[in-house]
């Protein structure tokens, strides 16, 4: 009986502790703050996209506040904080930022405002299917609008510029969403272009030298580069832009 009421006392005093911890906002007031903050967030998306705002359908429901305001206060949202990079987290669903109000048209005060964000709005897709390792093009592309809530999870925030020019990790059909959980990073080394040459044939011994990239690749891939004075071709690790290495 003892462990009972020791449990429904922690009960209790968790309940009152999360009923005061937010501060719900309703009625007229409610509508205001959702639909100014609504309007905030659809333009930090089209900044971090660089796509006009009125591509963005945004619905901001149960906005709550923390810490807790008082329901008779005046509110007045001044700004939200920017929202993380490219497909840092999740936009569509639960959300929490990080914002300033003013209370009360005196205060300013730092909150995180809480609530139901539904997007719908503009997405990358193929134009025509895409394979392996094929570099992405402003012409392999296009844009599309869908509900956020159908992306993967890493997909959110995807700008052109994160995608053109970046090689595919793995094949792609025509209208499949592009992001850069699936691409490889941007390429360091360029076919043709001319590449510091490290050889490492013992412990400390390195020899530099010039040499042509035979292919394009990113740090870590492998490719094929030609040393000017031999015509010899070598397989190299790239390791940085235009600087490849190759270990004896």
């Amino acid at each position: 009986m003892k462990k009972m009421w020791i449990l429904l006392s922690c009960f209790w005093s968790f309940t009152a502790w999360a009923a005061t911890s937010t501060s719900p906002i309703s009625g007229a007031k409610s509508s205001s703050l959702e639909a100014e903050f609504s309007a905030q967030l659809k333009e930090q998306l089209s900044q971090r996209m660089n796509l006009q705002s009125d591509l963005f359908d945004v619905e901001v429901s149960n906005l709550m506040i923390v810490p807790p305001v008082s329901n008779n206060s005046k509110i007045e949202l001044l700004e939200i904080f920017a929202l993380g990079s490219s497909g840092s987290s999740r936009v569509d669903g639960l959300l929490s930022i990080p914002a300033n109000i003013r209370i009360d048209s005196k205060s300013i005060e730092e909150v995180t405002l809480s609530g139901v964000v539904k997007v719908t709005g503009p997405v990358w897709v193929a134009s025509a299917a895409l394979v392996r390792d094929q570099v992405v093009s402003e012409e392999s592309i296009t844009l599309t609008k869908m509900p956020w809530s159908r992306l993967p999870s890493n997909a959110f925030l995807t700008s052109q510029s994160d995608l053109v020019g970046r090689a595919l990790r793995r094949s792609v059909s025509r209208g499949g969403i592009l992001y850069s959980g699936i691409l490889k990073g941007r390429s360091a080394v360029k076919i043709g272009a001319s590449v510091v040459l490290t050889v490492q044939s013992g412990p400390g011994v390195m020899i530099r030298s010039r040499a042509f990239a035979k292919e394009a690749g990113s740090v870590g891939d492998f490719i094929k580069v030609e040393q000017p004075e031999t015509k010899k071709i070598l397989q190299a690790v790239i390791t940085g832009p235009n600087k490849v290495e190759v270990q004896l």
